[in-house]
């Protein structure tokens, strides 16, 4: 998103305090890059608040499979110990 200098004037509180932000504007496409340039930037911050909500509707909150457990071994687990080096 790229905010021009009078539009980051116009919407300096709100850009400074949200944490999330909605941002509307023109499109603009240079090959394979594209920008939004705004001119109109809201607050959306009070729909972070949509994102709380009981374990098990949430599926990144859910309880985890045993496949998805990860084992950590015990102990000096590299495969080849480090030598130093002593550089003169």
């Amino acid at each position: 998103i790229i905010i021009w200098p009078k539009v980051f004037e116009a919407y300096r509180a709100v850009v400074m305090r949200a944490r999330l932000l909605r941002a509307r504007g023109k499109l603009q496409r240079e090959g394979l890059v594209i920008h939004l340039v705004a001119d109109h930037v809201e607050d959306c911050s009070h729909l972070l608040m949509d994102l709380d909500g009981p374990l098990s509707t949430l599926p990144w909150q859910q309880e985890m499979a045993p496949a998805d457990e990860v084992v950590r071994p015990q102990g000096d687990h590299r495969r080849f110990p480090v030598k130093s080096r002593d550089f003169h």
